[in-house]
């Protein structure tokens, strides 16, 4: 469907989250970052368990850098999946929306493209996408790209692209952009000088959880930091005849908190399929200097107040 905005409107089409966090882990136990890698049993689980519902899978879809993590998954991680997807002749669209927004790779947790790993090419089972909203902050002109060397692809897309091109004047706008006046240098400098904010930024948002002992993932890329609040949590209810039911009630009642009476919107991690209650996305980005040190200042009172927790 050329005018479907979402995926699970298409008839038959299915998006099912892949659990990478181990059954042996506890409400409270520390997650290092490897417990979000995905693996050959994590994948091998939500293969079977789709299967068992009645739904073949047919793609793995991979945010990397990952949303909402701020991490890169290193190559190891990513041959696994490309073998993984080949010996169960499943596809990989790997979106690599936040390529250009990698600003620490120290650790042996440099960012690498998906490409670079099939120096032979994609072949007809790999795919690639990328925009410039991210990067670049231009989500208004809505540009994006798809790379792919499947042909049975490529045909109905370029039938497709009749009917929603990107306008002549916003295709210009990109040109100059990526190739103009100073060339792809200039995009290159914008990129890295951006990294450097927004590396800042993170830093200081990361300094501030590490004072009050909050948990969270290293930023390494993207515009946000994935955050440990569990210990915020309500208290569970006893008496709820649902632990899933009663999760989603603490989480939203804390986040409502943080929203309401602190003034902090962050995105609460159930949204985002995360199956443990207590963890939020905080995008660090999205204002001025101004309104992030205003932040930065309510996130340490909310802390601060709740300290003896």
């Amino acid at each position: 469907s050329a005018w479907c905005l979402t995926l699970p409107n298409d008839p038959g089409m299915t998006i099912l989250p892949v659990n990478t966090l181990p059954l042996s882990l506890g409400p409270d136990d520390a997650i290092p970052v490897n417990a979000y890698y995905p693996n050959r049993t994590s994948l091998d689980a939500a293969y079977d368990a789709a299967l068992a519902n009645g739904v073949t899978p047919r793609a793995i879809l991979l945010s990397h850098p990952n949303n909402p993590l701020g991490i890169c998954y290193p190559k190891f991680v990513l041959l696994d999946i490309l073998d993984w997807a080949k010996s169960r002749s499943v596809h990989v669209v790997s979106d690599e929306i936040y390529a250009g927004s990698v600003y620490d790779e120290e650790g042996g947790t440099e960012w690498t493209s998906v490409a670079s790993l099939l120096p032979a090419g994609l072949g007809d089972t790999v795919h690639i996408v990328y925009a410039l909203s991210k990067d670049f902050g231009l989500s208004g002109l809505r540009v994006g790209a798809l790379y792919t060397e499947n042909e049975d692809m490529k045909t109905p897309l370029r039938k497709l692209n009749d009917m929603c091109q990107i306008s002549s004047h916003t295709q210009n706008i990109v040109a100059g952009l990526l190739g103009g006046r100073g060339g792809l240098d200039a995009s290159v400098r914008f990129l890295n000088g951006n990294n450097e904010g927004i590396k800042v930024r993170s830093l200081r948002l990361m300094n501030l959880l590490d004072d009050h002992n909050v948990p969270y993932l290293h930023g390494k890329a993207g515009l946000f930091l994935w955050m440990d609040l569990r210990a915020y949590l309500p208290q569970s209810d006893p008496s709820a005849l649902c632990d899933a039911e009663d999760d989603d009630r603490r989480e939203r009642e804390l986040y409502l908190d943080l929203m309401k009476k602190h003034g902090l919107l962050f995105t609460p991690g159930r949204s985002m399929r995360m199956p443990m209650p207590g963890f939020f996305r905080c995008v660090f980005t999205a204002a001025g200097e101004e309104e992030f040190n205003l932040a930065l200042g309510r996130l340490e009172g909310f802390l601060g107040d709740n300290n003896n927790l």
